[in-house]
């Protein structure tokens, strides 16, 4: 995409953490225009009727600025209220997408039988849910990344919240110490108990992205842990992370193998391959990943998607 197009095209998301505040800056180097939603009015606010009041001002501001003046393709990524008063800045000719970029049951119900009429169209990054809801698909995305040293002693990595899936961390950190492996598993959240998670770390909240990223990009980093919930087939960020920082990944997520970038000597699913052959697994030298693969994953190339 040249340019020019690029500059046609604007990304709305959250800004209300580091994470989304990494992502929209690799996007805005890219030349492409991003505004938060949090610029226009607060999501969290109780006060409903005084945040509706500040999205219109806010929006008419903008337009008489001529921000939205040149656009031709927004992307919204998981927001919908917002939706019925920026179609009515936009030009008739934009085209206006839905991104889910989580999984749908986060959403309302309500919201579900309400999401094509509120877009041009709505893709979803998991290809199940897509297929399900009779929505777009549109994978995964990451950015070009430099890549470490190779090394095969080092730690796995892990950091996130529960989300019922902190046992499965805790059974595996107690396997690395059995088996004389590095790992650095933290789970993060509120009022956590220290001893439930033992031998992990908790956290109270979430660190910021960059220290996620400085532990990642490290030449001690030799893979990424990646747990999913039952019945995700979409891949996370993680999967990204392994594949664009040359990590290996280990992860629940069984789809995978149709992925475009799943190499056996790379990536190790759990619940299908050999538990016992897992630390065989982790000192054997990584594989250089499919250039491809990473060209199909990268942001450039998402967007293209988008038609």
């Amino acid at each position: 995409m040249d340019k020019d197009k690029r500059g046609k095209t604007l990304i709305i998301k959250s800004g209300k953490d580091s994470f989304e505040r990494y992502f929209a800056s690799r996007i805005s180097e890219l030349g492409f225009k991003v505004l938060f939603v949090e610029q226009l009015f607060n999501p969290y606010a109780k006060n409903r009727k005084k945040e509706k009041n500040n999205l219109k001002s806010n929006l008419i501001e903008l337009k008489q600025n001529g921000f939205f003046d040149a656009i031709e393709k927004v992307i919204v990524f998981d927001t919908f209220s917002a939706i019925p008063h920026i179609k009515k800045v936009l030009n008739k000719e934009t085209q206006l997408y839905s991104y889910l970029w989580n999984t749908i049951y986060s959403f309302k119900g309500v919201l579900r039988s309400k999401l094509n009429k509120l877009f041009s169209k709505v893709y979803s990054f998991d290809s199940a849910e897509a297929k399900k809801y009779k929505l777009n698909y549109n994978s995964q995305f990451y950015f070009d990344q430099p890549l470490s040293a190779p090394n095969n002693d080092g730690y796995v990595f892990f950091i996130g919240e529960d989300k019922g899936r902190a046992m499965e961390v805790v059974s595996l950190a107690k396997y690395c110490e059995q088996n004389n492996i590095s790992y650095d598993f933290t789970i993060v959240g509120n009022n956590l108990v220290s001893e439930k998670y033992s031998p992990v770390k908790v956290g109270d909240s979430f660190v910021e992205y960059e220290e996620v990223l400085e532990k990642v990009r490290s030449d001690k980093c030799i893979a990424i842990l990646d747990l999913v919930r039952s019945g995700q087939v979409g891949l996370t960020i993680r999967a990204m992370e392994a594949l664009f920082f040359g990590k290996k990944l280990i992860t629940n997520n069984k789809s995978i193998l149709y992925s475009k970038f799943y190499e056996k000597d790379n990536v190790f699913v759990l619940g299908l391959d050999d538990f016992s052959k897992l630390k065989e697994f982790l000192i054997t030298p990584i594989k250089p990943y499919n250039e491809q693969a990473k060209e199909y994953y990268s942001f450039e190339n998402w967007i293209e998607r988008f038609n």
